[in-house]
């Protein structure tokens, strides 16, 4: 549900519910509908807003065996938040897939992210376009077990991550 306020935040009006289509590329889980979450909200120097999300991937997972695996993509507006069109997904061929998603602008239109995986490590990818398009996604060199990560750019440029340091592929 996107809700907009008028008055630097102080209240917001009813909202309107976007459709879970557009989140999942057209996706729909058996039954209809579709499970996931918006894990960050950014806006870049340019004023494009970026809503990063995950999502079960019902092509990637198999119900019967209660197989759960999750993509990412981003809703992208360039106009404040009145239009979204959906950015290229984002993948991880982990147990689990690729799930919480942390963006930061490096620079102008260039995202680096991270994300949590089942493969005991954060993943990383990248962008050159603004979330448009995104690199294939890797391990990066932080080790972590199913636990998700947080990351801001500060004022020098330089990136704070909070994440957990200890390598595990059981969530122990």
């Amino acid at each position: 549900v996107l809700r907009r306020s008028t008055d630097g935040g102080r209240s917001f009006d009813h909202g309107v519910e976007l459709p879970h289509a557009q989140f999942t590329g057209g996706k729909d889980l058996p039954g209809g509908g579709f499970y996931g979450s918006v894990d960050e909200l950014l806006q870049l120097q340019s004023g494009r807003i970026v809503a990063a999300f995950m999502f079960m991937d019902p092509a990637r997972s198999d119900p019967s065996t209660r197989r759960q695996h999750y993509s990412i993509a981003c809703l992208l507006s360039d106009d404040g938040g009145r239009t979204w069109r959906r950015s290229s997904e984002i993948t991880a061929d982990t147990p689990r897939g690729a799930m919480e998603i942390q963006n930061a602008e490096i620079g102008p239109g260039r995202l680096f992210a991270l994300f949590r995986t089942k493969a005991g490590c954060l993943y990383q990818t990248a962008s050159a376009d603004g979330g448009e398009t995104w690199s294939a996604s890797e391990p990066s060199p932080l080790t972590a077990p199913e636990s998700m990560a947080r990351m801001i750019r500060l004022q020098s440029g330089n990136l704070l991550v909070v994440y957990n340091n200890v390598s595990s592929t059981t969530q122990r």
